[in-house]
């Protein structure tokens, strides 16, 4: 996986512009639509996956 604050370190002026998006999986129902979900993305409720703010798709172990 790669580290994000490393290739920052590493790019340092080549960075022009920074578009962050983060997933976070409702394990409830992936065991159920498997990760092939096909719903459009304002079916929140229902959806296996939903956006998350950067730093809260996953726990700190991760």
């Amino acid at each position: 996986m790669t580290n994000p604050v490393a290739v920052t370190s590493e790019l340092k002026e080549a960075i022009y512009h920074v578009h962050v998006k983060e997933i976070r999986f409702e394990k409830e129902l992936v065991v159920i639509n498997t990760l092939l979900d096909t719903r459009h993305v304002l079916e929140v409720a229902n959806r296996f996956w939903n956006f998350a703010i950067p730093g809260y798709g996953y726990t700190e172990e991760f």
